[in-house]
């Protein structure tokens, strides 16, 4: 029972509720993404939120929005990692591997590694794996979404 108890000690942090996408991309489809249920375009959303994007003035002195909240990813894992030193990463991969063709979750990775970050991967079969090994190996980012 005590070692149930620790894992009620751990916090984490679903990037998935990191972003709101009203506030810049929920009106654009760029790459046509389709629903994979439904193999449907996925539907453009007519907020009227104001939206904000990675050069959207006013910018920082790197030339980034500073109200744009798809460019924090980096910043804000290097200060968990620096204020919380047993932070971890926890990869829950999908049956497709889609995770490795959105740039944002590899750049989530390659930053993690750059912290030293451990990281936890959690795949769905040794089946999947095996199926997309190959595709793995030779991943670009010329070619992520």
């Amino acid at each position: 029972q005590p070692e149930e108890m620790e894992h009620l000690q751990k916090t984490y942090w679903i990037c998935a509720f990191a972003v709101n996408q009203h506030t810049s991309i929920c009106n654009i489809n760029p790459a046509h993404n389709v629903d994979s249920l439904t193999k449907q375009l996925y539907p453009l959303c007519d907020c009227n939120v104001p939206k904000f994007l990675n050069n959207s003035p006013p910018l920082d002195k790197k030339g980034r929005s500073i109200q744009c909240e798809l460019n924090k990813f980096d910043h804000m894992m290097a200060i968990i990692a620096r204020e919380h030193g047993d932070f971890a990463q926890v990869l829950a991969i999908d049956q497709d591997f889609g995770l490795f063709h959105r740039a944002w979750c590899v750049a989530e990775l390659a930053e993690a590694r750059l912290l030293r970050m451990p990281t936890h991967v959690k795949i769905p079969s040794k089946n999947a794996l095996a199926q997309h090994m190959e595709g793995l190996r030779f991943l670009k980012v010329q070619d992520l979404q």
